[in-house]
């Protein structure tokens, strides 16, 4: 951070990197076993459920931000500032299976394998005023993303691709008015924007995980959260007593949800490794 001689004009710089990789092994080990009763006329038969899962997710970022102050009166000034990150993401998670006898068998239709970037930026610019009474400021912030990268398409075999690019400008307002020291009104609106992540822009039905088969949809809008919120707050200094009131009310757009279906797990029995029978 950097002062300067000019009172209250301000500099700062941040720069970031951060890398993490984590490793893990699981194993899920499941015997089923079906009884007879009268509601059965064909008796099922017992199965098991052996699967080895490896996983390796390494993830790295880049981030920068800075800002800057300039006073153009006593009362008031303009602030800006940026900020840029970028993120990549790369998993390996591979999936096998066990029969009866302790034969390992790869199940590829299970894999799931991704390598995907993410490039988000904002630029803000804002003018504030801090009065005796009156507070207030005004501004907006560009906010341009995207998001890129290829997945495993582990039914057909092959890499799909898929991208997405978003911008929008959002605005910002504060404003406040004191009637004295103990008794204040506040008004704030705000603007959000969620992006959807990777896996929910796949242009495919994603079957890596069988109990959470994922349908994508690349054509998705980010969701967008207006906010407006008014608090009055009033302390009556000779009863000793504070009263509060708020309000916030929220506007969602183009709300995300994601597709789950329950898909039955491969598994083999007997010593026949091209045998499986499907268990919910």
């Amino acid at each position: 951070m950097h002062v300067f001689k000019k009172a209250r004009r301000n500099f700062s710089l941040n720069l970031s990197v951060s890398r993490s990789d984590n490793k893990a092994d699981g194993e899920q080990n499941t015997r089923i076993r079906n009884y007879a009763d009268a509601t059965e006329d064909l008796l099922k038969r017992d199965s098991l459920i052996h699967v080895l899962t490896t996983r390796d997710n390494v993830s790295s970022n880049f981030s920068g931000s800075l800002s800057y102050v300039e006073p153009i009166s006593a009362l008031s000034v303009i602030e800006f500032s940026g900020s840029i990150s970028r993120r990549n993401n790369s998993s390996i998670s591979l999936q096998d299976t066990v029969d009866a006898k302790g034969r390992v068998y790869s199940v590829p239709a299970f894999s799931s394998i991704y390598d995907f970037n993410v490039t988000d930026s904002r630029g803000t610019l804002n003018y504030r005023y801090n009065g005796s009474k009156v507070t207030f400021s005004i501004g907006a912030a560009a906010v341009p993303f995207n998001i890129s990268g290829t997945k495993l398409n582990a039914a057909a075999g092959t890499n799909a691709e898929t991208s997405l690019s978003n911008f929008r400008v959002i605005p910002s307002f504060r404003f406040g008015y004191s009637w004295s020291r103990t008794e204040r009104l506040t008004i704030n609106y705000t603007g959000r924007n969620q992006e959807p992540n990777f896996t929910q822009i796949q242009p495919f039905t994603d079957i890596s995980d069988p109990n959470n088969v994922v349908i994508g949809n690349p054509n998705l809008k980010p969701t967008f959260t207006h906010s407006i919120n008014a608090q009055y707050n009033n302390y009556l200094a000779n009863s000793k007593f504070n009263f509060s009131l708020g309000i916030t009310a929220n506007q969602v757009e183009n709300s995300i949800t994601q597709n789950t279906v329950e898909r039955a797990i491969p598994i083999y029995i007997d010593a026949d490794p091209k045998k499986f029978v499907p268990v919910y």
